[in-house]
């Protein structure tokens, strides 16, 4: 029984990794759409316990795809080990994506996680946490420091961000509301 034990999680991480790469194929067709303006990035949150050839079968399946996948897990040090490679220029179909919401609820700073993600850094979020768990950004008791957030985001020269509404009440009030309190960190 202990065999039949193993070869779940195996066949759950195959599927896991087909759906990636069928994401990586999908973000590429459509990243052509726009005339190459826009990157192939698949936002995700790769366990930390991922195996490391089932990583290097994800890093080739992007990299042979032309697509990005971007890791948003929240742990710093995780973030860390794989900026290491990844700023020794090394090509990779793997980097860091940064959501402030999780990196928040770790007590980190999503700003510090911008510029410890250096190159490495493909995709991030604008999303926000208060006291209660996730929030609009710029709510009342909000903990992200827009200002540093967006300068740290400027400095290492990521082009977008990619508003998160997920779990919102009221989505299109938390887009108005983003957007005014972005507009304002970025005219600071």
């Amino acid at each position: 029984q202990a065999g039949k034990a193993a070869e779940k999680p195996a066949a759950h991480a195959h599927r896991a990794i087909e759906a990636l790469t069928q994401a990586c194929e999908l973000t590429t067709e459509l990243s052509t759409l726009v005339g190459g303006a826009s990157k192939a990035v698949v936002s995700t949150m790769l366990p930390s316990e991922l195996d490391p050839a089932d990583r290097q079968a994800l890093d080739a399946a992007a990299q042979r795809l032309g697509a990005i996948i971007a890791d948003h897990h929240p742990e710093p040090t995780h973030l860390e080990a794989h900026s290491t490679d990844l700023i020794a220029g090394l090509d990779s179909g793997l980097a860091i994506g940064i959501d402030p919401a999780l990196i928040l609820m770790n007590a980190q700073s999503p700003g510090k996680s911008v510029t410890h993600a250096g190159k490495a850094l493909a995709s991030a979020r604008l999303n926000d946490v208060n006291p209660m768990g996730r929030c609009a950004v710029g709510a009342p008791g909000s903990k992200l420091d827009l200002t540093s957030y967006a300068g740290a985001l400027i400095v290492a020269g990521q082009p977008w961000v990619t508003l998160d509404v997920r779990d919102m009440p009221d989505p299109i009030a938390a887009i108005e509301r983003a957007q005014h309190a972005w507009a304002q960190a970025g005219s600071l």
